[in-house]
């Protein structure tokens, strides 16, 4: 996770001339810098053609998926008519002065993307699972379709990488959800970077739990110890505390020890006896 914002209800962001979503990306993107290659991925509530052709003029790649109502007019086939091709069909437009491409490409179902960069070249082949054959096929997928999952499933890795182990702590405040979930994302973010850094090395990684066990562990073990207030203490301070300390232990020694009595001039720890003398007897 790069940057984040947190919607708190209308009148608590700026308006702008794009959608709601389209100025949450707008937004964001102030955290880059401009014109430096950065490539923009995004799912059909932030995408819109007059967006993406906005985000080419001002230096950033993107992709999306785009809805069918966002199409600015564009005639793309059908679902239907996809199906009818089988999986792994494609249809595509490219807009000539912008060069935005729209491709709409058929696996379970159709779905439609949008884009200022990349379109339908090169294709590659991708396995799926074929119900009616019970076996993996290979169907075609443009190239618009591989860089959306590549990137966008990092998205949902984070996303299901923080709901395997949550931090669900009984709260009302919302301020305290969001602070659990900042916390949560910084052990995920923690957790990608460890894992790159072992795979650069060919080291075994651990896995999510354990990491967050040892977070917590090494936590557990900091030390934990305050200063004091005031002036720090002198080393003739510390050295009569510490002979202060060694005379207690001593008394408290010698407090234990059996009792010490004098006899005649010399020490003894023996006991006292209890002599019991007989008295007069009346009968």
């Amino acid at each position: 996770m790069y940057d984040i914002e947190i919607y708190q209800g209308r009148g608590t962001v700026e308006v702008g001339s794009f959608s709601l979503g389209e100025d949450v990306v707008m937004r964001l993107l102030r955290s880059l810098e401009p014109r430096a290659g950065h490539k923009i991925f995004f799912d059909n509530w932030f995408s819109s053609v007059d967006h993406v052709v906005h985000l080419k003029e001002i230096g950033y790649d993107c992709v999306g998926t785009i809805r069918q109502n966002r199409l600015s007019g564009c005639e793309l086939m059908q679902e239907k008519e996809l199906k009818r091709f089988g999986r792994g069909h494609v249809d595509w437009r490219v807009e000539k002065s912008t060069n935005v491409c729209l491709v709409c490409w058929y696996d379970n179902k159709a779905v439609t993307l949008v884009s200022n960069y990349v379109a339908v070249e090169d294709k590659d082949t991708c396995r799926r699972w074929d119900f009616s054959k019970k076996k993996y096929v290979e169907i075609e997928r443009p190239a618009v379709i591989k860089g959306c999952n590549k990137y966008m499933g990092g998205v949902d890795l984070a996303d299901m990488l923080i709901e395997l182990y949550r931090s669900n702590l009984k709260t009302r405040k919302w301020c305290m959800r969001i602070f659990y979930y900042a916390l949560d994302s910084v052990v995920v973010n923690a957790l990608l970077i460890y894992r790159r850094n072992c795979w650069q090395s060919n080291d075994k990684s651990m896995p999510l739990l354990k990491f967050k066990t040892s977070i917590a562990c090494s936590l557990g073990y900091s030390d934990t110890s305050r200063r004091r207030p005031g002036r720090p203490l002198s080393l003739e301070v510390e050295a009569r505390g510490s002979l202060e300390k060694e005379t207690r232990k001593r008394n408290v020694e010698k407090e234990e020890n059996p009792r010490q009595l004098y006899k005649g001039s010399e020490l003894t720890t023996q006991k006292p006896k209890l002599t019991i003398m007989p008295g007069p007897y009346y009968g």
